[in-house]
């Protein structure tokens, strides 16, 4: 199986993660979660579309509980630290641009003959 150009050998725990509402322990192993999650992750299957912000699907049942919604947790809380990065960074943005101006003010101020 490929999944955005990552191929995927589709072994029947894999399988039994993609299709079945209660996977049986003991028919995946560790190989195969992580590859279910990657696919997950690929798929955005986890997301909903129309609020990235929440899940999709109602975040019942045991499939979510036990395979999707630690997935989810670390997906959110990654998209929080980068959110929060780049308000960080766009509040250091703003502060350089406010410093280059008054440089630069300055330097207009100090060529017309203000005593600098």
């Amino acid at each position: 199986m490929f999944v955005d150009g990552k191929r995927y050998e589709g072994t029947q725990g894999l399988w039994e993660l993609i299709v079945k509402t209660k996977p049986q322990t003991g028919v995946y192993d560790g190989n195969d979660m992580i590859n279910y999650k990657g696919i997950i992750k690929k798929t955005g299957v986890m997301i909903n579309q129309k609020n990235p912000q929440k899940p999709a699907g109602n975040g019942q049942g045991h499939k979510w509980e036990t395979f999707i919604q630690p997935i989810w947790e670390k997906h959110a809380q990654k998209q929080k630290q980068e959110a929060k990065r780049q308000k960080q960074e766009a509040k250091l943005q703003k502060q350089k641009h406010k410093e280059r101006a008054f440089s630069q003010a300055t330097q207009t101020l100090c060529v017309n003959g203000w005593n600098c």
